[in-house]
């Protein structure tokens, strides 16, 4: 998960060739998907659930 490797928003965005606001709007749907406050709980959240 990019995310993860700790690449932000814009960078996330020309990786995958979509737009900043499509990335935000996933991840910003990311964290209650997996029970998080947080982006960064949601990265623990899917390391532990061994998603990523």
């Amino acid at each position: 998960m990019l995310l993860a490797q700790g690449l932000r928003d814009r960078d996330i965005a020309k990786s995958l060739y979509i737009s900043e606001r499509t990335v935000k709007f996933h991840l910003n749907n990311l964290p209650p998907q997996l029970k998080a406050r947080t982006r960064c709980q949601a990265i623990y959240q899917a390391v532990v659930k061994g998603l990523i």
